[in-house]
């Protein structure tokens, strides 16, 4: 699962930028999905307040859930797919709501700053 490093990259980061994250994220918690990656593939970013927190798991009541495959998060992640492409392209399904979803990109390319 090529997406472990980039979620194991936000953990470690959290520390130093989760206010930025937090502020970048729009005060929502992500539930990701990795379609493809069986039950490992749960991985929760929390940015709602303070530095933010993230877990490997599947919590009840996120604000935004994402299922996705795991090269196609990469792609969003390196800029090489745009989110609203893959949403409309069915690469990305996400249940809640779409303008807060989309700052979710604007997240991922900080953490690969």
């Amino acid at each position: 699962m090529q997406c472990k490093a980039l979620f194991d990259k936000i953990r470690e980061q959290l520390p130093t930028k989760g206010k930025e994250l937090v502020k970048k994220g729009g005060g929502c918690s992500f539930q990701f999905i990795i379609t493809d990656a069986g039950p490992e593939g749960k991985f929760c970013l929390n940015l709602r307040d303070g530095c933010g927190s993230a877990e490997w798991d599947e919590v009840s009541r996120p604000d935004i859930t994402l299922k996705i495959k795991d090269s196609d998060l990469m792609a969003i992640s390196t800029g090489k797919l745009d989110s609203t492409e893959a949403l409309m392209s069915g690469k990305l399904k996400l249940k809640g709501s779409h303008s807060l979803a989309m700052k979710l990109e604007d997240v991922l390319m900080l953490v690969q700053q």
